[in-house]
């Protein structure tokens, strides 16, 4: 008997632990809200459509200025934090145009 309740145990602890990380994440959280609704979501689909492709152009273009300005002025904490904006918004148009 003991054996059986140690395994309940376990499978409501790894419930909560789920529920837990559903919650936590806004993204788990609006899959789940919208599931509850009874819609269903595609959680393998993404959006691969040029207008995405165009706002990440958009974004690595503002922060390549925001680069210039900042290395122009000489404030290099901002030079840098502009280029992890920059290498963060390439990768995502190197995923964008692979799937395009």
């Amino acid at each position: 008997m003991i054996y059986k309740e140690k395994m309940f145990a376990a499978e409501q602890s790894a419930l909560v632990i789920d529920a837990y990380q559903t919650l936590r994440k806004p993204l788990l959280r609006a899959i789940y809200l919208l599931k509850l609704g009874g819609k269903h979501v595609d959680e393998e689909r993404t959006i691969t459509d040029r207008d995405m492709l165009a706002e990440v152009e958009e974004n690595f273009e503002t922060y390549s200025g925001s680069f210039s300005q900042a290395f122009t002025s000489g404030d290099i904490d901002d030079a840098i934090a502009s280029i992890e904006r920059m290498r963060y918004y390439d990768l995502a148009l190197q995923e964008i145009r692979k799937k395009l």
